[in-house]
């Protein structure tokens, strides 16, 4: 039994999962080694289909990973601005600490 191309097109997620009958898969796979059309159809989808299932397995540790990389990042960030944060505050209360001291020796006279 000859197979007209749409039908195949139709039948090509079942064929590949198994799900058809005998019949079917016979009458599919016939089809399939004289039509070029539909072996690469079907090829293109075994090929996303792998790809698909690849990604399902490993996308939840791809997925941690970047987000723990993305919790670092901010944790870094945040610990440089807060360095910064007090490098700055240590310098300008020392600059403040050494005018008042200048000042209070002006007064005195001893410069």
């Amino acid at each position: 039994m000859k197979l007209p191309c749409d039908v195949v097109t139709d039948l090509i997620t079942i064929y590949h999962d198994r799900m058809a009958g005998e019949e079917t898969i016979k009458a599919v796979e016939e089809h399939l080694e004289d039509c070029e059309v539909c072996r690469e159809l079907y090829e293109s989808y075994s090929m996303a289909e792998d790809e698909f299932e690849d990604a399902i397995l490993e996308g939840p540790e791809e997925y941690m990973r970047q987000e723990f990389e993305q919790v670092a990042r901010r944790q870094r960030r945040r610990r440089y601005f807060y360095a910064g944060a007090a490098a700055v505050y240590i310098i300008f209360s020392i600059a403040i600490y050494v005018y008042v001291l200048l000042d209070q020796l002006k007064e005195r006279k001893y410069i």
